[in-house]
């Protein structure tokens, strides 16, 4: 008999609050997300969507609980580890981009590399190969800011993929596209996803975009508690 892969992402008895005493901003007693599943994630202003995130990526740490990420509890990791975990088996799509405006493409992808300690000519065998996947490759030489919103979209996407990370977190990175380039982007982001097997949690307020994922939550289903984004 096969014997069945442990989840990607598991959390245990998960409670997130920015005070000490009150109610909790998050509270999740159990939910996981299987490897190379695409999910995707909603919920309105306030719901604790950006919370979670961070909390998945080990950015914040929970008041109490497990945060388990390829069967690392990265609650229990020192600062160090826990950065250098990240960096090497979680990539992230931020909303805002985050572009380093005075690098040019190829150095905005390669940064991410560096954090990860890869090895440099892999490194940029990689990131040349995602810049030509993702069609950016005669771009590699121009700054952020020659760039269309949806070439950056694409930059952002290899920049967080090139480390060939078993899990993409993205936050709301479609809100400021149009229709057309959402759906380019959509289209590449999951068929990098897709070729690398790689487990995907996407966060959005749009739910226009579900369709795209196998499967599908509102935040509100697996949390109690409320509070800011």
């Amino acid at each position: 008999m096969e014997q069945q892969q442990s989840p990607a992402v598991r959390l245990k008895q998960l409670r997130f609050d920015w005070k000490k005493r009150g109610p909790g901003l998050l509270e999740i007693d159990e939910f996981s997300i299987g490897r190379g599943e695409t999910v995707f994630l909603y919920g309105p202003s306030g719901s604790g969507k950006t919370t979670l995130l961070n909390l998945l990526a080990g950015v914040l740490l929970p008041r109490q609980g497990s945060v388990e990420i390829l069967d690392q509890d990265i609650t229990r990791l020192r600062p160090y580890r826990r950065d250098l975990f990240r960096a090497r088996h979680i990539g992230v799509i931020f909303q805002q981009l985050n572009l380093i405006p005075y690098l040019d493409v190829l150095e905005n992808v390669l940064i991410a590399t560096h954090f990860a300690k890869l090895d440099r000519d892999s490194a940029h065998k990689q990131a040349s190969e995602l810049l030509e996947t993702l069609g950016m490759q005669q771009q590699r030489h121009k700054r952020p800011t020659e760039l269309s919103i949806g070439q950056q979209q694409r930059v952002a996407v290899a920049r967080a993929l090139v480390t060939g990370p078993e899990i993409l977190i993205a936050d709301e990175p479609t809100s400021a596209l149009d229709s057309d380039n959402r759906e380019i982007f959509m289209q590449h982001m999951l068929q990098v996803a897709a070729d690398n097997d790689t487990t995907v949690v996407f966060v959005s307020h749009d739910r226009g975009l579900q369709e795209y994922f196998d499967r599908h939550l509102d935040i509100g289903e697996f949390t109690a508690g409320g509070g800011a984004a």
